[in-house]
């Protein structure tokens, strides 16, 4: 009996021994890397053009490695650019990488096959590689094709926009969405389907620098191509604010301006503080007009301050006589280590937008003037260079 309880604990060892093998333990995982394509393994693109290909990378074992990805059998009047080429990945995380191959415009009209390989170097080296394909197309289009054109017919593409970092900041292709990792911006949103997207080319619906990167596709074909903010979603516009300048004492507003501006029905000597200049301002007349025009007078003082442009600015002198009637204040702006400074920030009042304040930035400051460079678009992207790859999926009557 005795014999027989001693075989069947030896008998429960060796099974949780083995059990413990079979799940892994505090063991390396058998894949060290994973190099996966996020899309197709063959993209056509037109002589000249260049095509993307997305990676994500997962570091499955237990140590920080050092990425290098390569790519084989590269011709020698092709370019081929790495997003990024090394990277340091910490343990059981994830990344991706761009791969984005350029074609001459004499390259031969065939299939080119490429290989992408990725060694990593941690406590072991441990290496993945993929293979993919470009298919060149002629540059010259044959009348009875559909290509993209201005007025042309719908076309419905699936395409992934990058930030300069890299980030995913908008996608249609439902695995680089859900993949973990890959970066996405703080915008993204994910979508509720991911099927091709129709556009309309010419009609406004898309940005001029996405407009004139698909003209000229046709079905099928696939292409990369970058985008500079400015014809993005970007909308800088420079000025100049004066060192001393002249701000009106009394400013006339519709009573629906007023409403809109301070959230009440304006009345006799209300006390509401001014949305620009942060000053208390009182109603001083309300018109019987059309527009039931609201006057309001400042109330400031040689020696006030305000912060309308990011740094101080300092009231000289108050005339409530001037210019017929209308008053002004003189106010100064001395630069100093609070700033303005060129290359700093500089917000400018603007009652129409989401927040009422565009921001920019100082690029000049002389005797006389301080140059302004104010970004109008409130957009998420305002201010970001973007890359798009794209791919041509079919066409359709308008």
């Amino acid at each position: 009996m005795r014999y027989g309880t001693a075989l069947l604990s030896s008998a429960i060892v060796v099974l949780l021994v083995l059990s413990s093998g079979c799940l892994g333990g505090d063991d390396e995982p058998e894949v060290k890397v994973e190099l996966e394509l996020m899309g197709e393994k063959t993209q056509n693109v037109i002589q000249g053009n260049n095509t993307t290909f997305l990676f994500a990378i997962e570091n499955n074992w237990k140590d920080n490695a050092t990425l290098v990805v390569s790519v084989d059998k590269v011709p020698e009047d092709w370019s081929v650019d790495l997003l990024p080429p090394r990277a340091v990945l910490e343990k059981f995380t994830g990344t991706s990488v761009r791969v984005n191959i350029s074609s001459p415009w004499d390259a031969n009209q065939k299939g080119y096959e490429f290989k992408i390989k990725l060694k990593a170097q941690g406590s072991d080296v441990h290496k993945a590689s993929q293979k993919v394909r470009v298919f060149i197309l002629a540059s010259k289009v044959s009348p009875e094709l559909d290509i993209v054109k201005e007025g042309g017919m719908v076309v419905y593409m699936n395409y992934t926009g990058y930030l300069s970092n890299g980030e995913v900041f908008d996608t249609n292709h439902e695995n680089t969405s859900l993949s973990s990792s890959i970066p996405k911006a703080p915008s993204y949103q994910p979508r509720s389907s991911y099927d091709p997207t129709p556009f309309r080319p010419g009609s406004g619906q898309m940005i001029t620098g996405f407009e004139e990167g698909i003209m000229g596709m046709r079905q099928g074909e696939s292409k990369s191509f970058f985008i500079p903010e400015g014809q993005a979603y970007s909308d800088w516009q420079d000025s100049d604010i004066n060192i001393t300048e002249e701000v009106p004492l009394r400013e006339e507003w519709s009573s629906n301006e007023f409403n809109r501006a301070f959230r009440e029905e304006p009345a006799m000597w209300m006390v509401v503080t001014h949305r620009k200049w942060n000053w208390t301002a009182q109603v001083v007349s309300i018109d019987t007009d059309e527009k039931s025009t609201v006057t309001l007078q400042l109330q400031v003082e040689p020696g006030d301050e305000t912060w309308t442009y990011g740094w101080k600015s300092v009231v000289l002198s108050v005339n409530s006589t001037a210019n017929g009637g209308e008053g002004v204040i003189i106010l100064a702006t001395k630069p100093d280590a609070a700033g303005p400074v060129a290359g700093g920030p500089a917000p400018s009042y603007n009652a129409s937008a989401p927040v009422e304040y565009d921001f920019g930035k100082v690029i000049e400051i002389t005797d006389t003037v301080i140059k302004v460079r104010i970004q109008r678009s409130h957009h998420d992207l305002a201010g970001e260079d973007l890359v798009f790859y794209v791919k041509v999926d079919h066409f359709q009557d308008a």
